[in-house]
């Protein structure tokens, strides 16, 4: 571990532990919402997705234009 990481360390436990969990709580949401960020990109970025949303949109885009007047 780095010497940073180090004072770091040092510097939370001189917190309350109500302040530390809070901390920990903002770390762990921010660190959910990049992995979900990330996958919800490599997802994007899959071929196979990628042909599935496309068939889904061929399948309903008739559905879509139901009902509405051409201009």
């Amino acid at each position: 571990m780095s010497q940073t990481l180090e004072q770091l360390k040092t510097s939370l436990l001189a917190l309350p532990v109500s302040q530390q969990q809070w901390l920990l709580e903002q770390l762990g949401q921010n660190i959910a919402k990049l992995t979900s960020e990330r996958e919800l990109e490599i997802m994007a970025n899959d071929p196979h997705i990628q042909a599935e949303i496309l068939a889904i949109n061929e399948e309903f885009f008739e559905v879509e234009l139901d009902g509405l007047e051409t201009l």
